[in-house]
């Protein structure tokens, strides 16, 4: 299996580097997909989390690849505004693909994200902390691989 790890980068690069924090989070998140003996696509990673940007052409054919070859797409939100996030959603809703969507409690969608399940399967997993977080997620992918 295959899943395409959609997360905030640019905007979260504060006096050039991504807070360690975020980092450990993303990790946490890329390991508990790995777990399900997936490989995980992680674009913050490959661009050496901020230090080694890809051209704007070259990330945008990388992601489009990639969210095609995946079998879900999972889309971390949180405070920090993505427009590639949304890009990359829209991407694999036309592609049909399995979305999961992680968002805090108090995080607001907007309603074509909150829709997503009209088009393609799609969870939106609300948690308040981030072993809620990994819980959920496990639960949402063990329903889908099974």
């Amino acid at each position: 299996m295959k899943i395409f790890l959609a997360a905030p980068f640019k905007n979260k690069i504060k006096n050039g580097e991504l807070e360690k924090e975020y980092i450990e989070l993303l990790l946490l998140i890329k390991r508990t997909l790995e777990s399900f003996d997936s490989s995980v696509h992680l674009a913050i990673e490959r661009e050496k989390w901020g230090k080694e940007f890809w051209s704007d052409e070259a990330c945008t054919n990388k992601d489009y690849e990639e969210i095609k070859s995946s079998d879900i797409v999972v889309a971390l939100f949180d405070e920090t505004f993505s427009g590639g996030i949304h890009i990359e959603l829209g991407w694999a809703s036309s592609m049909g693909k399995k979305i999961c969507v992680l968002k805090k409690k108090e995080e607001i969608l907007c309603s074509l994200i909150k829709g997503l399940n009209s088009v393609t399967p799609c969870s939106i997993l609300e948690f308040k902390d981030h072993n809620e977080m990994i819980n959920k997620l496990k639960d949402q992918i063990t329903k889908w691989k099974d």
